[in-house]
């Protein structure tokens, strides 16, 4: 039987790299794949479109491999980076945005998503455990995904 698991990430940070070189770091979505963990493709799809595919994750009895795609839209005038799913792609629907702002010391980054995640045929004695494993695992992604932006963009 399968479940869904439902997730939102919020996360503020600063740094040192002025808002405007972190926009154009940020609106770019192929320089950011590098800081993404255990990310084993991104796939340009064009249009703004791509297709990511997160190496599989779990444990005996647990195996999952998030796929899910996106279209992206930045404004350069507002610097946000928007993403919204492309509900034809995948086992997961993620959307969200980044916010830039200028900070005294650089440039502060607000974070943003939402996803929606479809587990499929996880096995009736994992059921209770398979959500919040997955939802972990996730989120372990995404913090590492931050730590590494904000390594790139320098810490304040």
């Amino acid at each position: 039987m399968p479940i869904t698991v439902h997730l939102e990430i919020n996360r503020e940070f600063a740094v040192a790299a002025g808002a405007a070189d972190a926009f154009e770091f940020l609106a770019h979505v192929p320089h950011t794949r590098r800081c993404f963990p255990d990310l084993e493709r991104l796939v340009a799809l064009g249009g703004q479109r791509y297709r990511w595919e997160i190496r599989p994750i779990g444990t005996v009895g647990i195996k999952h491999r998030v796929i899910y795609g996106c279209r992206y839209a930045a404004s350069r005038r507002d610097k946000t980076v928007e993403w919204q799913p492309l509900d034809d792609i995948g086992n997961g629907r993620v959307a969200g945005r980044w916010r830039v702002a200028t900070d005294r010391r650089g440039a502060r980054l607000s974070f943003h998503t939402e996803a929606r995640l479809l587990v499929p045929d996880v096995p009736l004695p994992f059921r209770l455990l398979a959500a919040p494993y997955v939802e972990r695992e996730f989120l372990r992604r995404v913090e590492g995904y931050h730590e590494r932006v904000q390594a790139v963009l320098g810490e304040t």
